[in-house]
């Protein structure tokens, strides 16, 4: 008795230890939304004509670098991906939505992180700028579909 007594505890002990050792692998990081494009990008040629305005774009660009991005919809798990920023043009991924008049929300987390959370009621906001700078998943909407060369 005493023996399986031991085994249970070295089993529940060397559990706790993992854990502890996961959750200490998850770095903090700040939120920033901002429903105005603040990018000071320009309008490119011919851009807004391969976008569906019925669609949402997350275009996810800057800082990336084999990291894991969970993305929910509604408060409901829609997708994790592996990105990394291909550097010489600036972007890592694009997610395209359908039917963006039946999305009220949508949530983004970096390596299981703090998630920003952009509450969708102008459903004319269709192309968000995720990027991770300085410490912060910064999320924008943006005027215009960027263009990447």
């Amino acid at each position: 008795m005493k023996l399986i007594l031991i085994i249970s505890t070295i089993v529940t002990l060397s559990c706790n230890s993992k854990n502890e050792t996961f959750t200490s692998d998850i770095r903090p990081y700040g939120v920033d939304i901002s429903y105005s494009d603040n990018t000071g990008r320009s309008k490119c040629r011919d851009s807004e004509k391969s976008l569906d305005p019925e669609k949402l774009y997350l275009f996810f660009e800057t800082e990336y670098d084999s990291d894991t991005i969970s993305i929910w919809i509604n408060k409901k798990k829609k997708d994790e991906i592996y990105i990394s920023t291909n550097k010489s043009i600036g972007v890592a991924e694009l997610i395209t939505l359908d039917d963006i008049n039946s999305i009220q929300d949508f949530e983004i987390s970096k390596n299981h992180g703090p998630k920003a959370t952009v509450i969708l009621e102008d459903k004319t906001l269709n192309k968000w700028a995720i990027n991770f700078l300085s410490d912060t998943l910064k999320v924008t909407t943006l005027n215009y579909g960027p263009c990447y060369e």
